[in-house]
């Protein structure tokens, strides 16, 4: 057990202590024993027996959400397509909760000018987003992407049909960032099967425009270059999503519309009978 993340200990002029500030907690006559508990329990998980010395103070702390269970990180490996701002960035954002991540972009590092540090002494993107998380997070755990849990694709446009068959046939779940001119769209996390795919969405884009496929092949293989102060909703979007699969969340045709000035934005989509997928039933 711990306090909850950002639930300060603070000391009042009254002698009480209160724990966290937006919906607070003021505990009244600590005792010797039961004050370093709690301010240990900010900072550090505490033991049953630790918890068992607080008492009434500890039962009201859990019953207003401030001592929390301690969570292990989701298991498992997610592989990073696309080593560019937004790939560096959820990956960062994704070791930092403890998550292992995998980048996989074949680009040379100097495609992406400024982003990476100069002392890294690495030739391809996927290197240089590396050694960066690496380098900002040193207990960050960076490993080969060639047997990833699950894989995120970055693309312009769209996913092309190649990059994903793969997984498709493999079935490991995948999650589409579309960027395009106007902002990205962040989803589906596609679970083979069970969820829209990248080809549904083709489908229904085809159905508007029908040349969408001949459009969409001179997409492929092109880079990504977001705008940045999007990127950090992109991320945001992404990692919530990444983070439910690891943990074990239901399959959901959920996607979120990210525009440079506004909200994020739900853009649910829905399996196609004529994809194959399955999806659809």
């Amino acid at each position: 057990m711990r306090l909850a993340p950002c639930a300060p200990v603070l000391a009042r002029p009254d002698g009480t202590t209160q724990v966290g500030t937006s919906v607070p907690v003021r505990l009244a006559a600590l005792s010797e024993t039961e004050r370093p508990v709690v301010i240990a329990a900010e900072s550090t998980p505490i033991g049953a027996d630790e918890c068992a010395l607080l008492g009434d103070a500890g039962a009201r702390l859990a019953e207003a959400g401030l001592l929390v269970e301690e969570e292990e990180p989701p298991a498992g490996v997610v592989a990073i397509h696309g080593a560019g701002r937004i790939g560096l960035e959820l990956g960062s954002a994704l070791a930092a909760c403890g998550i292992t991540v995998a980048f996989s972009d074949r680009r040379p590092a100097h495609d992406e000018p400024g982003l990476y540090p100069r002392r890294a002494l690495v030739s391809t993107c996927a290197g240089g987003a590396a050694w960066s998380v690496r380098e900002r997070l040193p207990r960050a755990s960076v490993v080969d992407a060639s047997d990833p849990t699950l894989t995120v694709l970055i693309s312009l446009g769209g996913a092309a049909r190649h990059a994903t068959a793969a997984w498709e046939h493999d079935g490991t779940p995948h999650l589409l960032i579309a960027v395009d001119e106007a902002g990205a769209t962040v989803g589906p996390l596609v679970v083979p099967g069970a969820t829209a795919c990248g080809r549904c969405l083709a489908l229904e884009r085809t159905a508007v425009d029908p040349d969408w496929p001949l459009l969409l092949d001179q997409l492929s293989g092109r880079r990504p270059r977001p705008l940045p102060e999007i990127v950090p909703d992109i991320v945001a979007a992404a990692s919530r999503l990444v983070i439910r699969a690891l943990r074990g969340g239901a399959p959901s045709n959920e996607a979120w519309r990210i525009v440079l000035g506004g909200a994020p934005r739900p853009a649910p989509v829905s399996p196609r009978a004529d994809c194959g997928c399955g999806a659809a039933g």
